[in-house]
């Protein structure tokens, strides 16, 4: 299956932004395990770790619909009540925020075998190392949609038009993890043009700064 991961152009790049982005927590480390490392790891080491980890206490259970709350807890402890004690490791598996220590543009290149001698270039950025308040998050996402959200808006827009690559790379605003990102490039970039790319996306970002912000009716469209 990661051999599968790891041959996908697209989830090496995705990966290799998030560990930049992350350098010091969880989300550096590859859930699925690096397929050259996989060999490495003994059985011991890994019926260790499930044993501590995959416990009740370092698990969250959710339940939907209107029954009765009795019967659902019921129904857990005929599950649960099997399973050996354990101790509570939600310390252990926490997800630290990741300080905002990158001041200054980082660059990084990764090589991917290729019969076209084309390039993929993301511009990330992680947005904050705080909690985020729920205006916070919906102005996030409103300006997301006025910069990517549709064919029509502004950064989106400006990428497709300039003809420096093949297609739009990134989603724009992503907020799974505990701290959300930014990611917007291209792909399908010839070697001449792999310059213009972040400055086209930077001067975008300044020009809407630039005129104060987004058309009113925009933000309307964008909210509805």
């Amino acid at each position: 299956e990661m051999k599968g991961v790891y041959s996908n152009p697209e989830a090496l790049l995705n990966r290799a932004a998030q560990q930049a982005l992350f350098p010091d927590n969880t989300y550096a480390v590859d859930s699925g395990g690096d397929p050259i490392k996989i060999p490495e790891l003994t059985f011991k080491d890994f019926t260790n770790f499930h044993s501590k980890y995959y416990t009740p206490s370092n698990a969250k259970i959710f339940f939907y619909g209107d029954d009765d709350p009795l019967e659902r807890l019921n129904f857990l402890d005929s599950y649960l009540s099997e399973l050996p004690a354990s101790v509570s490791v939600s310390t252990d598996t926490k997800v630290a925020m990741q300080p905002l220590s990158i001041i200054t543009p980082r660059y990084e290149q990764h090589p991917f075998p290729s019969a076209e001698s084309q390039h993929m270039i993301s511009i990330n950025w992680l947005l904050t190392d705080k909690q985020l308040k729920p205006h916070e998050e919906l102005a996030l996402a409103l300006l997301d949609h006025l910069l990517v959200g549709t064919p029509s808006s502004t950064l989106r827009k400006a990428l497709t038009d300039s003809g420096l690559g093949e297609s739009v790379l990134g989603g724009g605003l992503s907020d799974e993890l505990i701290q959300p990102t930014f990611t917007m490039g291209l792909k399908g970039v010839k070697a001449q043009d792999v310059a213009k790319v972040e400055p086209l996306i930077l001067d975008t970002l300044q020009t809407v700064i630039n005129n104060g912000g987004f058309d009113q009716d925009d933000v309307a469209s964008s909210l509805n």
